[in-house]
């Protein structure tokens, strides 16, 4: 089961892509939504990245490469014309899941999410994450050793 905030990213990432009117939605978008989570952000933070410097690179990746759809207003979308998740997309979340029940979790938090975007390595989400340095073993000790958001206050225990 995904976490609140996992769905609210899924959510953020959909929005985004049906704004857009992109075509497809892949796990760039997942990318994006996830750096408004508080457990990511934070994790980007520590690890020095430039979140603003990232949010540009990724929407300026998705504007050039993610195809567009032609239609005028969403009720003009066919069947066969609507914005749909790419299988990278489907497999990080598949592989978010995984990982999270691996662990012994009930729900999957934002980070797992994070962490699975390593395996798809095609991926300009994957190419991105290295460019900012940061590395699969970075948000591998954050997992296991997590702080938790709750309002102001960051808890940080091993989960």
């Amino acid at each position: 089961m995904k976490s609140n905030t996992l769905q609210k990213a899924i959510n953020g990432a959909f929005r985004y892509a049906l704004h857009k009117r992109h075509e497809f939605i892949g796990p760039e978008h997942l990318l994006l939504a996830l750096m408004h989570d508080c457990e990511v952000a934070m994790l980007l933070n520590e690890r020095g990245v430039s979140i603003r410097e990232m949010h540009r690179d990724v929407v300026d990746s998705l504007a050039k490469h993610t195809p567009s759809l032609d239609c005028d207003a969403p009720e003009n979308y066919s069947e066969h014309r609507r914005t749909r998740p790419t299988q990278g997309f489907e497999r990080v979340l598949q592989r978010a899941s995984f990982l999270a029940e691996c662990a012994g979790k009930r729900d999957v938090p934002t980070p797992y999410a994070l962490l699975a975007l390593f395996a798809e390595q095609d991926s300009f989400a994957h190419y991105l994450l290295g460019k900012h340095g940061i590395k699969r073993i970075d948000v591998a000790d954050y997992v296991e050793y997590r702080p938790i958001c709750k309002g102001y206050r960051i808890e940080r225990h091993a989960s």
